[in-house]
């Protein structure tokens, strides 16, 4: 029986599917490094990760984010110390929020939704003024802080053999139609594989290899409070 190959491997970005990426690829016994200069920076540490497959613009991505939420689930059964609450999410009172096509994809899905009334919204949040005559509850979806939920992957990826190199990398070392390495402020590092997790610096990194990447960047605003007693439930 032939043995695993293990390959050296480069993953360019240290947010949350970078630090994953790593971690597993850590586990499977390659050689792994991760290279950021803010690890867990930019959008992971200005924002709230809500954990839904109740809106999107087909059904293959509905489907992909139904897929996503079932494994980060599993994820949260097998280590409960995963940063994330799954205690569902209420939606009302917007626009865009189609109550019967979300419930309707729900069900599709096979995920967990029903359709409330006034009552049952009162009961489940009883500190919700001025309650809707219709609500719909996605009992599956969840919540976390995505700077808490990357650090808690970066963490067992080092713990699996990678390591974290503060680093901004400037340019992909292409040779022979292939990846070979990635070019840093400190020289090049040799890979076998090189993968591109960088977020909105993707166009960018690739751009220098002649390739095109539509991405829809749209920065946001942030504002931390210090936070008051929990009082809404599920």
């Amino acid at each position: 029986m032939a043995s695993p190959v293990t390959n050296r491997v480069s993953v360019v970005g240290a947010g949350v599917l970078g630090a994953v990426i790593a971690w597993r690829l850590a586990q499977a016994g390659h050689i792994v490094t991760i290279h950021d200069p803010n690890p867990g920076g930019g959008a992971s540490s200005g924002s709230l990760a809500w954990l839904n497959a109740s809106f999107a613009e087909d059904s293959t991505y509905n489907a992909l984010r139904h897929d996503s939420l079932t494994i980060w689930a599993t994820l949260k059964a097998e280590t409960p110390d995963l940063p994330i609450v799954l205690d569902g999410a209420i939606l009302w009172e917007q626009e865009h929020f189609d109550l019967p096509a979300i419930l309707a994809s729900q069900t599709h899905l096979g995920r967990p939704a029903q359709m409330l009334d006034r009552r049952d919204h009162l009961t489940l949040e009883p500190e919700v003024p001025d309650a809707p005559e219709a609500s719909l509850a996605c009992l599956g979806d969840g919540y976390g802080d995505p700077l808490a939920i990357t650090q808690w992957f970066l963490d067992r990826a080092q713990t699996a053999g990678a390591e974290l190199a503060h680093e901004d990398v400037l340019s992909i070392r292409i040779e022979d139609d292939r990846a070979t390495g990635i070019e840093t402020a400190k020289g090049t590092a040799p890979a076998d594989h090189v993968i591109l997790a960088a977020g909105t610096k993707l166009p960018h990194l690739l751009a220098a290899l002649g390739l095109g990447l539509a991405m829809d960047n749209r920065p946001g605003l942030l504002v931390t409070t210090t936070p008051a007693p929990i009082g809404l439930t599920t």
